[in-house]
């Protein structure tokens, strides 16, 4: 079997460093990457495609959803496999912040490979068709176009070879492995705080002084925090109708989609497919007399025997013994 290689959770240079070392101790046999990741830096993630291309076997595996470079890093995968609840959301690549030509220089060449790549892997009409977007469109520097594809489009148009249905079993084992994730992640979810022994004394600069005196830093800061604020946004709403209510609160509220938070929501999405999937395989079930009416399917024991073991992995409520 391929080894497995973890890519979850926003793109920084430390997750990509982490990353292209797996890959390097893999040289020459196969690997897998699994994936469930919002995006992130764009040179970080360069990084990680440079590596996969030296490699040249590789395999990326969509867990949840991939989005910006995430899904870019997909692109140039040799095959990639998707579960059948994925997402899959693709914009122009940008920066935060373009300080000079080098950096325009630098990111509208990863955007040509971009492109190149993704034109030479997709039906590109196809695409237009499903999205209602062409790939110059997708691209066009004077333009934010963000397209997003479900699994079975994303395979329609070529971007996916193998979409994976998860029976109810292999969701059961799914969720085993994204706990032990989740669990794994929350450990680095909290802020590390250390006492500070000396303070200087600081002057605040209102945003109507900076504006005045230093337009350009001004216009910087502001572009950084507006995409900032577009990844955030757009995090979430991956997840809208798996769980509106929680979604829409940690929008409101300014919380960052963390690695814990994506593993149980998408947990959440593969379950409800899981009971989808139980449901449809009990369609045929008539019941004979009135006392089977008043008694419970085989398919609705199968259905609470889910349920409960998710409640009791989450911590919900006590399994019975």
């Amino acid at each position: 079997m391929p080894k497995e290689l973890l890519l979850y959770g926003q793109i920084f240079d430390f997750s990509a460093e982490t990353l292209i070392t797996g890959i390097e101790e893999n040289m020459g046999e196969p690997i897998a990457i699994r994936a469930n990741t919002p995006g992130g830096d764009v040179m970080a993630g360069w990084g990680i495609i440079a590596k996969m291309q030296e490699h040249g076997d590789v395999t990326m595996k969509i867990d949840g959803s991939v989005a910006s470079m995430g899904t870019f890093i997909a692109i140039f995968a040799n095959k990639v496999e998707a579960l059948d609840i994925s997402k899959i959301h693709l914009h122009r690549a940008e920066i935060a912040l373009v300080n000079d030509q080098d950096d325009q220089d630098f990111i509208d060449s990863v955007n040509a490979d971009l492109k190149r790549k993704l034109e030479a892997k997709i039906d590109k009409a196809k695409f237009k068709e499903i999205t209602g977007v062409s790939i110059n469109q997708l691209f066009d520097s004077e333009e934010k176009i963000t397209v997003t594809l479900t699994a079975k489009e994303a395979k329609a148009v070529g971007l996916v070879d193998k979409v994976i249905t998860l029976k109810p079993a292999e969701a059961k084992a799914f969720q085993e492995k994204y706990f032990k994730i989740a669990a794994s992640e929350a450990k680095v979810d909290e802020p590390v705080t250390q006492p500070v022994k000396y303070k200087p004394k600081s002057k605040t600069m209102k945003s109507e002084t900076l504006k005045a005196e230093h337009l350009e830093l001004f216009e910087e800061i502001y572009g950084q925090g507006v995409n900032a604020e577009r990844d955030r946004v757009g995090s979430w709403a991956t997840f809208l109708e798996v769980d509106p209510k929680k979604v829409i609160k940690a929008i409101s509220e300014g919380s960052e989609l963390t690695a814990t938070s994506m593993a149980e929501l998408t947990l959440k999405s593969v379950t409800a497919k899981a009971i989808k999937n139980i449901e449809a395989d009990g369609a045929g079930e008539t019941e004979t007399d009135e006392k089977d009416a008043k008694a419970k399917t085989e398919n609705d024991k199968k259905i609470e025997a889910f349920e409960e073991e998710v409640d009791f992995k989450l911590g919900l409520n006590k399994k019975a013994k």
